[in-house]
């Protein structure tokens, strides 16, 4: 997203970042400044962040073709029935793991696995408790992975948000 500033290319050098450039912080600052941090104070709901990745194309990869991000970005959205179409396209491979690993005696079922397996049962039983803690559990997983675990709490998803509880529908008694 960001690169030398133009003023700061050196002639004949194509705008490559040298790290002995003194210039270089104040470039790299200004870019994040102008650029990034706009961008990503944008990016304030979940719905604005899917649109603006699934707008990105990198380096060939396209999170449109990934069917594991599409099945659990829909399913956050709680849009259940075209999660449930990007399941049923990668449930032959999961299920061929998972006979592979059940066939090796003593090789327990990966987490990884085992939690996509449960996945996919909750988006087939439309079981949106069992779904969200799923969800969340994926989330804070990737936290950590990335260093951000400190910063990660849950919230509710979309699709639970649509839901209102019958009790809180229903309103107190007006007798």
């Amino acid at each position: 997203m960001i690169g030398r500033s133009r003023q700061f290319k050196p002639a004949g050098k194509g705008g490559v970042w040298d790290w002995d450039d003194p210039t270089i912080v104040a470039d790299f600052c200004g870019q994040i400044e102008a650029e990034v941090l706009p961008l990503l104070r944008s990016l304030d709901s979940i719905e604005k962040i899917v649109t603006f990745i699934l707008s990105q194309e990198m380096r060939g990869y396209s999170f449109n073709k990934d069917h594991i991000w599409m099945c659990l970005t829909n399913a956050v959205l709680g849009e259940l029935a075209i999660a449930r179409k990007h399941w049923d396209l990668i449930t032959p491979s999961f299920r061929e793991q998972y006979e592979k690993q059940k066939a090796i005696d003593g090789e327990p079922i990966s987490d990884y696995l085992r939690s996509w397996v449960a996945v996919g049962e909750a988006l087939q039983t439309g079981d949106h408790m069992t779904l969200a803690k799923l969800l969340w559990e994926n989330e804070r997983t990737e936290a950590h992975r990335f260093k951000l675990g400190r910063h990660w709490q849950p919230t509710a998803f979309p699709f639970q948000k649509a839901v209102i509880p019958i009790t809180a529908a229903s309103g107190s008694d007006p007798q």
